[in-house]
Parts: structure tokens; sequence; C-alpha cells
């Protein structure tokens, strides 16, 4: 497990929480990463919960985003879902989509 610094800057906290997602889907994607340390899933779908929900804010202000909405929403139930054990989808796997969602619109900009 490589080591990697995260800093918050003044003024920039959403790009911390953007810097924290990353560096949590980079030990989460590594070749060598074994299930065995689910807690690190766990840490990595809370990060990307709060960025999703800071994604799913400007979404829903914007009236020609409802697709994209409707996508978020529909992830973070999956999320939730596989958390509670209803569902048996690889977390890492719905987490990473939700993580790609996003950040859709800061790569686009």
């Amino acid at each position: 497990m490589s080591e990697r610094i995260v800093v918050l800057r003044d003024g920039q906290p959403r790009q911390f929480l953007v810097d924290v997602c990353a560096a949590l889907a980079d030990q989460v994607n590594e070749p060598d990463w074994t299930t065995a340390d689910e807690e690190l899933v766990l840490v990595y779908s809370e990060a990307v919960m709060a960025l999703a929900r800071l994604h799913r804010e400007e979404l829903a202000a914007d009236p020609n985003s409802q697709v994209q909405l409707a996508i978020v929403d529909h992830l973070i139930e999956r999320i939730r879902q596989t958390r509670a054990g209803e569902i048996e989808f690889s977390l890492a796997d719905v987490v990473d989509r939700l993580h790609a969602e996003s950040l859709s619109e800061l790569v686009a900009s």
C-alpha cells in the first residue's frame, strides 16, 4: 500500500474531497489489493457519497440535468442496498461508478 498526501487548501473544500476520493480509489483499485480490507471500501464509499451529495445539489438546481440526477440517485440507492446486503454487487464497483458520475462535470469543465 502506497502513501499519498492530500492537502486541504483554504477555500477549496470540494477539491480536498475530490483528492481524498481519488486517493482512496487508487488504493481500492490496486492490482494486488484484496477484498480483505473491506473497511477501506467502506471509507471510500462514504467519501464518494459526500462528493455525490455535493454534485447532486448542483444537478437538482439545473432543470436540464434530470437524467444525471436520476443516475446519481440510482447509484446512491445501489450503494445503500449493497451495504445493507439487499443486493449482491461489488461495493467497490458501484462506488467507482458513482465516483465517475460525480466527477463528470468537473472533467467536462
